[in-house]
């Protein structure tokens, strides 16, 4: 794909994407690495992962991506901690991106803890909204619950929880958890003392089961 090897046109086997690979050297019809990475890009559905074009061009990819989104100009955007990398062209770039949003929200409901993990890690984000996610996993853990990264990461985008002071948002799906344990659960367990939210004019009201919200 660097100009090194050279293939006569009739012994050449390309698949439906235009490579073929024969023994450790892989040939495109696109062109070089760079036109063969470019036409990838345009053709991809969600952009691709550093480690998602190391398994479409079955090569190393993190040698030469990070050169080439300066060098080739390769639009890319960090999705749940990785870059991913999309086309050139405008309406393809937000296509893609679009559906790579999407994608990240499947896999996040696929991913989504029990109810009672949930409501742990919710009870944490609203008491510590500036915490990361590491730190929240943390305090999750010493309540004896031992969570990952990617529950608290999928908790919060299954939520739509991408701002840190989106308390409203939150004491809501800690009901709909609380609702679907069917189970009473003392509001002083989760929260000894009455959190305040910042940036809303509202204040945090424990009930027996539930909690509301009511004008300060």
């Amino acid at each position: 794909m660097n100009g090194g090897y050279y293939v006569l046109p009739s012994v050449a086997k390309f698949d439906s994407s235009g490579m073929w690979k024969w023994k450790d050297v892989l040939f495109s019809r696109h062109g070089n690495l760079k036109e063969t990475l470019l036409w990838w890009l345009d053709h991809a559905d969600a952009g691709l992962s550093a480690a998602e074009v190391s398994d479409t061009l079955d090569l190393p990819a993190y040698s030469f991506l990070s050169q080439s989104h300066n060098d080739w100009k390769i639009p890319r955007k960090k999705s749940q901690g990785i870059y991913v990398y999309f086309s050139h062209t405008p309406h393809i770039f937000e296509q893609q991106r679009a559906e790579r949003a999407k994608l990240v929200h499947a896999h996040a409901v696929d991913q989504i803890p029990s109810d009672r993990e949930a409501l742990l890690i919710l009870a944490e984000f609203i008491k510590h909204p500036a915490a990361s996610h590491e730190q929240l996993v943390r305090r999750v853990r010493r309540n004896g619950v031992v969570v990952e990264i990617d529950h608290v990461r999928n908790v919060l985008i299954h939520h739509k929880l991408v701002e840190k002071h989106d308390g409203f948002r939150a004491i809501e799906a800690l009901n709909r958890h609380i609702e679907a344990l069917g189970v009473s659960v003392s509001p002083k367990t989760l929260f000894p003392n009455i959190p305040r939210v910042p940036l809303c004019a509202w204040r945090f009201q424990r009930t027996q089961t539930l909690f509301v919200w009511c004008p300060s």
